[in-house]
């Protein structure tokens, strides 16, 4: 362990020494679970949201990508930020200003107002996440490590499936839908105590340089480049002048960031870390699973609860499985990554993966509930079959006094992808729907036909509303829904079947067979020497 004077690595002393170590991994888990929960947890109230704030599909899309969009696009400046002042000092910031976005957001009365808290809500988390990974590095030696980054890593996993099951579990129980965010203040406040008991402080003995130049590029160019994104499937135009040259200018701004950070001495994120076989195809493999996941996760609860009728709480229900398998197969690739092997392992999970999501290709309302099931919990499988291993092959790669900044970029790597996949998912089923139910909503009154085209909520939501004017024009719209969204849905479940597809290549071409030696761990990676 280490102690807050000069950031040395120390070992706990006394009879209690291995039982403190699991208490301190028990508050990260806790601290991980309610920031990914909160990653998930609204998409089920969002026919609520739409209902009693007005929000439009884009103002549900902002609502949701915001908090995941701030979440990663802070986790690298923060990654340093708790290597200078203290991991600890970090974390219980974070837990702080997580707990006030979630209460302001859960009573926010307009789109515009929850998407702001949202992007608070992700502020506090980008302080917590790294902080954990950090403290847990620093808290386990090497023989010891792997097993609690899986046990990390899973419940990062099973936070994307128990997200939609609290919402609904909440919802169902006639709750208003801010109180899917309001439970998070009671969590919050069991982590803090956690880490008043339990966390000792550790920090980077170099007290590495803040890198505010960098934080504004990659907030910026990561809020244009999903503005972009979201626009293009508000307008169903991907080509029109201020779509395109809202991606073209993200994506710029994003370019810039890496010139940057690869000239700076003080970058939250060395570059030349990225020549590191390791640390590269890892990152990758980790950003294309977490968007092809988030991205299902979207689409997929909008199907349940849409095309297939489920209340938010049998949606959430439903994906118990993808959360059982998570939790169940993180530890254990965990292991098996160290008999045979990362590289194996995660090849196994993208090709499990890439089975499923083109499989959720055919899915639709004559698909039986039990297959749907299956391929939930697969999915759960193949997801964690890739992402505790690489967490962990980036972790190994990279010294233990930068491990807030390891932590860090994993972090985000892993949320960059996810609300890429939000984003770029959304948009495209989004787009898709649009262009299939476009003249179809020409059977509604003039005023409500933009809202009914948006999406199949907005369009079930008006045609329960005008129901008595449209005589058998009713229920044919609403199969024209269906069929427009099944397909919709077929085409976001093939990008992300394309994503982890890639993801394999890059796996099997360029990732290393086995992690670093721990005898190499206090070294730079190769290439990233300073």
């Amino acid at each position: 362990m280490t102690t807050p004077d000069d950031g040395r690595r120390r070992p706990l002393v006394g009879s209690g020494r291995a039982t403190r170590r699991w208490w301190v991994l028990g508050v990260a888990v806790v601290a991980v679970l309610v920031v990914f929960v909160d990653g998930m947890v609204l998409n089920v109230a969002l026919p609520r949201i739409q209902q009693e704030l007005g929000a439009s599909q884009s103002e549900q899309e902002w609502a949701v990508a915001a908090y995941s969009l701030v979440f990663a696009a802070l986790l690298l400046p923060f990654g340093v930020v708790a290597d200078r002042f203290g991991r600890r000092r970090v974390l219980a910031a974070g837990l702080w200003v997580f707990a006030a976005g979630s209460l302001a957001a859960a009573y926010a009365d307009t789109p515009t107002t929850l998407i702001g808290m949202r992007a608070a809500m992700g502020a506090g988390a980008a302080a917590i996440l790294p902080a954990t990974l950090a403290i847990i590095t620093d808290t386990f030696d090497d023989d010891e490590r792997g097993r609690a980054i899986a046990i990390w890593a899973a419940t990062s996993g099973l936070a994307v499936s128990l997200g939609p099951l609290v919402g609904g579990v909440l919802l169902s129980a006639g709750l208003w839908w801010g109180s899917v965010l309001l439970i998070n203040v009671p969590i919050v406040a069991v982590a803090l105590a956690g880490v008043h008991l339990w966390v000792p402080e550790s920090r980077d003995p170099a007290r590495p340089m803040l890198d505010p130049r960098g934080t504004l590029l990659s907030v910026g160019g990561l809020t244009v480049l999903v503005f972009g994104v979201i626009r293009a499937g508000q307008t169903a135009d991907w080509t029109g002048g201020a779509t395109l040259g809202a991606i073209v200018l993200g994506v710029a701004v994003l370019a810039w960031f890496v010139h940057v950070e690869a000239h700076s001495p003080n970058a939250a994120v060395d570059m030349a870390w990225f020549r590191d076989p390791a640390i590269a195809t890892a990152s990758a493999a980790m950003a294309l699973a977490m968007f092809a996941l988030f991205g299902a996760m979207l689409y997929g609860i909008y199907f349940l609860q849409f095309d297939r009728g489920y209340t938010p709480l049998g949606a959430g229900v439903l994906l118990l499985g993808t959360a059982a398998a998570i939790v169940i197969v993180a530890p254990l690739s965990a292991v098996l990554a160290n008999r045979h092997g990362p590289r194996l392992v995660c090849a196994a999970g993208f090709g499990l993966l890439a089975v499923i999501y083109a499989a959720m290709t055919t899915v639709d309302r004559a698909t039986p509930i039990a297959l749907i099931e299956i391929y939930l919990i697969v999915l759960g499988a193949g997801s964690a079959m890739v992402l505790a291993p690489t967490t962990d092959l980036v972790m190994a790669a990279i010294p233990r006094t930068r491990a807030g900044a390891a932590s860090a970029l994993t972090s985000a790597v892993r949320n960059l992808g996810g609300a890429l996949g939000i984003a770029v998912l959304g948009s495209v089923l989004s787009t898709a729907y649009r262009s299939r139910i476009d003249g179809m909503v020409d059977v509604l009154p003039p005023q409500v036909r933009t809202i009914a085209g948006e999406s199949i909520g907005g369009t079930q939501a008006v045609v329960s509303t005008v129901h008595d004017t449209l005589a058998d024009h009713g229920s044919s719209l609403l199969n024209a829904a269906s069929n427009a969204f099944a397909d919709a849905m077929h085409i976001a479940a093939a990008w992300s079947a394309t994503a982890v597809a890639a993801a394999l290549i890059i796996v099997l071409t360029w990732m290393p067979r086995h992690n670093r030696q721990p005898s190499d761990a206090d070294a730079d990676p190769e290439g990233a020497t300073r």
